[in-house]
This record gives structure tokens, sequence and C-alpha cells, in this order.
């Protein structure tokens, strides 16, 4: 059992809290495009941890913080990403905590408002059909985002 749920190192293949928030970092603009599902043992990886550093240094360099892009409306498309990959309960804790440090509030009433029009695109484990790396190898959050601009953006 243990094989099939933790088969590498990095997180597990399912979208539960880690895979999720990695996913809405993404979808927050905080790291490099796709790799929030690249599992850890990928030599993908190893591009996009050179690729975040160059990054990194490129922002800190020009004076560019997190807190100079972040808007609201970024929380509330990491809401509809939560619902649309049927993403963890605990985003329900995380989310609202990530965006208090930005100066923004979200409420339990947010994730019930957006969720009630959002749909499941993400048939991942643990309650889909489809691992994590399944998800990857057709576009993960890029794929997802190009639906979602099609369908549901807010």
């Amino acid at each position: 059992m243990e094989d099939g749920i933790y088969p590498t190192a990095g997180s597990c293949s399912m979208m539960r809290t880690a895979n999720t928030m990695a996913c809405l970092t993404e979808v927050l603009g905080l790291t490099v495009p796709g790799c929030s599902t690249t599992h850890a043992v990928h030599s993908k990886k190893f591009r996009e941890a050179k690729q975040s550093g160059i990054q990194v240094v490129e922002l800190a360099t020009k004076g560019i913080k997190p807190r100079d892009i972040i808007t609201r409306e970024f929380f509330t498309n990491a809401i509809v990403a939560t619902m649309a990959i049927n993403g963890s309960t605990n985003t329900l804790l995380h989310l609202p905590a990530i965006a208090h440090e930005f100066g923004f509030t979200i409420k339990e009433e947010d994730f019930e408002k957006i969720s009630r029009k959002t749909p499941y695109l993400v048939n991942v484990k643990p309650s889909g059909q489809y691992t994590l790396f399944d998800f990857d190898l057709v576009g993960s959050i890029f794929a997802l985002l190009k639906e979602w601009v099609k369908n549901i953006l807010i």
C-alpha cells in the first residue's frame, strides 16, 4: 500500500494537501510554469529548480516582490482552481492564512459561493481515477488554466 501511495521521493501521487498547495502556488503565479505537478525525482524538476533560482534573482534584482503583483483576484482564482482540481479540504485553512499575509481576507463563504459554480475538471485520486503524474502528463495546471480561460475564469 505504501509503495502505491508514495512510490518515490516527494509528495504522494494524489491530490492531497501538498499537491493541492503546489498547484495553487502555481495558479497564484509564485512558481515557474509547470512545476507544481512534476515528480520530485524527474529530471524536469532539476531544470525547474534552476529556472526558479534564476527567476528569483532576476525579480529580486529588479526589486519586485510577490506583494507587488498579487491581488485579491489571484486568491479568488486560487479558490476556483481548488474546486476545479477537487483540491484538499485543508485549502480552507491554508489559503486564507496565505491571503492574510498578503493583506486580503478570504472567508468560508467565498469557498461555498465559488464551489457552487465551478465544475470539477481534474479527475485525480483520491476522489478521482488518475494520479498526479497522469495530470502532469496531460498538461497539469497549464491545461487547467487553458480550459478555465475558455469556461470559468472569474
